[in-house]
């Protein structure tokens, strides 16, 4: 019969409890696990009755025909009951019942009072960390790697529920009840002391395919992540630096940082037309990259051979305008350099030639100008030989043409000249997604130039997007390079963009800041302030009367570093 063999195979452990009962309910015997578990007689026949198993007594002594169940003892833990017929004499039946621990870790675990010993031996002897959790949960073993490793007190852990350790902050996550559950090997990463660990737990099963226990590997990879993140860097520098060679090399590039999508369309139209000869009239606000957009445009052209040559009508005096941009021969006026000197058109012949701010150009060079670029054919003050050149013209002003055009300063041939393809390049503040794509461009630029590692707190950059920027990028870039020359720490706070910009921004004269990104910089504030001065993060978390584990989440999710 199974059951038999089951009995003899159970009768040896030192778990098992044996009692015997006569054919009229009386205990003849029980041996000292028995009495250990029930205490008295009185005791173990009130837990057969709250069984109601008279029916199956009465099946076992009719029949002779071997019972079992599965039941909990007093003790909490899971017997498997084995109930049997004994015939001591004729005419006589006695019960004998046998309850075998059939919890799996208990039942294979005390078959053999060396197994732990042996155990024991074996993982110490491993280099990398072992713990040894049962299918409940419970830390049974590990080994002196381990110990080294969690730097936590053996006894704060043997014996005690993997929840139980995450609560107290001894852990972060628990791997065994996944490995469990699925029963296959799983990993998993896990921050303690400082360090990055990789547990891997592996199931070990029982003959009946039950899952007794979780092996769990634990090794330090904090060194392995350095490594990876350094070659992650790596990588992606190798990849600036080809991004960076390309757009050199390349003539069909445009470099402008943007993640705006109307911004994209405008760019996609540069480049377009970036091949062409035609004449490109760049319209915006000052500081909303213009100069960039020019020089994108030239580097993408078929003209990049040469480097383009740029005027800014604007900052020539009156008198010298003609000079700057048709040249002049020997001799030409009082202090004409002995030789002559070429101009600004001359020296862009088969380049390109950026005329900024052409709304200043005043009004008895606007007719030169047209004429130059109609003819393409210049003439030096003093000499008598037109000169051909060959200029691809791009223009720029943040001046409304048009509205000139009708107040008659500037020609109206002049401006259907240049306005071959507009480009209005919006302001900064109606493509907000770029604030912060430039702002980190600009930061990363800056901290490399000048050798630092600075950065801004979340509600600096908060402040930017809600700030007006009536300078463009021009105006942002200089906000950033002030702020990360004049910090005096790595971390520049919100308040040092006040001091140079005030406490301004829309307007209703404030920066709106979301109450989530106030609320989480207090709390950084308050977790790192307590956390230096206690150097402790179970005595800082019960100051601010959190749990351990409650305390390092909220400082992983801040940033702060845990030593």
């Amino acid at each position: 019969m199974e059951i038999l063999h089951q009995v003899k195979r159970v009768t040896d452990n030192k778990e098992t409890i044996i009692v015997t009962i006569s054919e009229e309910k009386q205990i003849l015997y029980w041996n000292k696990k028995a009495e250990l578990i029930f205490g008295d007689t009185a005791g173990m026949i009130a837990f057969l009755e709250s069984l109601h198993i008279s029916e199956i007594f009465d099946t076992v002594i009719t029949d002779g025909t071997e019972q079992s169940l599965r039941c909990t003892l007093p003790n909490n833990h899971c017997y498997e009951m084995f109930i049997f017929p004994f015939r001591p004499a004729k005419n006589k039946v006695n019960i004998t019942i046998l309850w075998h621990l059939s919890e799996a870790w208990e039942s294979w675990s005390n078959w053999d009072e060396n197994i732990f010993a042996l155990t024991q031996e074996i993982i110490d002897a491993v280099a990398d960390g072992i713990i040894i959790v049962d299918a409940k949960g419970i830390v049974r073993q590990t080994n002196k790697s381990y110990e080294a490793m969690a730097n936590i007190r053996k006894q704060d852990y043997i014996n005690v529920h993997i929840d139980t350790l995450v609560e107290n902050g001894l852990i972060h996550q628990g791997l065994s009840p996944m490995v469990v559950d699925r029963k296959e090997t799983m990993s998993i990463v896990d921050f303690r002391n400082g360090k990055d660990m990789l547990l891997t737990g592996t199931p070990v099963f029982g003959r009946t395919g039950e899952v007794i226990c979780v092996l769990c590997n634990v090794r330090d990879v904090t060194e392995l992540r350095n490594l990876k993140e350094q070659l992650s860097e790596s990588k992606r520098l190798q990849q600036d630096y080809l991004k960076k060679l390309n757009e050199v090399m390349s003539p069909n590039i445009l470099n402008f940082h943007t993640e705006n999508a109307k911004m994209r369309h405008i760019v996609e139209l540069a480049m377009r037309v970036a091949p062409s000869n035609s004449t490109i009239l760049l319209l915006g606000e000052s500081g909303v990259g213009k100069g960039v957009f020019a020089n994108s445009i030239h580097q993408s052209s078929k003209r990049n051979a040469k480097p383009m040559m740029e005027i800014n009508c604007g900052s020539i005096p009156p008198n010298l305008f003609e000079s700057e941009l048709f040249g002049y021969e020997a001799g030409a006026f009082t202090g004409a350099s002995k030789g002559g000197k070429p101009g600004i058109f001359e020296l862009a012949d088969k380049s390109t030639l950026f005329l900024d701010e052409i709304g200043d150009l005043p009004g008895d060079m606007q007719v030169k100008v047209l004429k130059a670029i109609q003819d393409k054919k210049i003439m030096r003050i003093g000499g008598n030989k037109p000169i051909h050149v060959d200029v691809r013209i791009i223009a720029a002003t943040n001046r409304i043409l048009e509205d000139m055009v009708k107040k008659k300063t500037f020609r109206e041939d002049l401006y259907y000249r240049l306005n071959v393809i507009p480009i209005l390049i919006p302001p900064l503040r109606e493509r907000p997604e770029d604030i912060l794509a430039l702002t980190l461009h600009f930061i990363k630029k800056l901290n490399r130039e000048y050798s630092m590692n600075k950065f801004f707190q979340p509600l600096v950059l908060n402040a930017f997007l809600d700030y007006h920027w009536p300078g463009n990028i021009r105006e942002l870039e200089n906000t950033v390079e002030r702020l990360l020359i004049t910090s005096t720490s790595s971390e520049i706070p919100l308040a040092s963009f006040y001091e140079i910009k005030g406490n301004s921004g829309n307007n209703d004269g404030t920066i709106a800041i979301p109450l989530q990104e106030i609320l989480d910089q207090k709390e950084k504030e308050l977790l790192l302030a307590t956390y230096k001065s206690t150097n402790s993060t179970r005595k800082s978390a019960s100051l601010l009367g959190l749990s351990q584990s409650a305390f390092m989440r909220k400082a992983k999710k801040h940033g702060i570093s845990l030593r």
